[in-house]
């Protein structure tokens, strides 16, 4: 699961792929409610960011 998310966030530059590898890291001792809260926030953060990117092509 951390691996597929991984591809998916790899396409956004913005993000410092290092944090997400701290997350994971720390998810590993987490129990699993933490992990998937955590991988909500960062596709929702995933999917704000698309779409300022839409919204930003057609203000141009």
């Amino acid at each position: 699961m951390a691996g597929y998310f991984g591809m998916l966030i790899a396409g956004n530059t913005s993000i410092p792929i290092g944090i997400f590898l701290q997350i994971f890291i720390i998810s590993d001792i987490l129990d699993y409610f933490t992990i998937s809260f955590t991988i909500a926030l960062l596709f929702i953060y995933q999917l704000i960011s698309y779409d300022s990117i839409i919204n930003q092509q057609i203000a141009d």
